[in-house]
């Protein structure tokens, strides 16, 4: 079997999943961190959140912007091209 676990021609399905090993963090007893997993993928969702929020603040602030090509950079909570 190849090391390529998933990819576009190589989908993860259920019989995939049966050989798989989900490696997960622990904590100092040997059990799954529960909470470290939890902090992470709430960290993931608020960085993606800041991010959509932030296209959507300078679209509707900048409509000018939506027909060129610029790159915003945000400095001090000030937008600067």
């Amino acid at each position: 079997m190849s090391k390529v676990k998933a990819s576009y021609g190589i989908h993860f399905n259920g019989n995939r999943l049966r050989g798989a090993k989900v490696l997960l963090p622990l904590d100092e007893n040997g059990n799954p961190n529960w909470k470290y997993m939890t902090d992470f993928i709430k960290k993931l969702e608020h960085e993606t959140a800041s991010k959509a929020l932030e296209y959507i603040y300078i679209y509707i602030s900048y409509p000018f912007a939506r027909n060129l090509n610029i790159a915003w950079k945000v400095e001090n909570g000030k937008y600067l091209t």
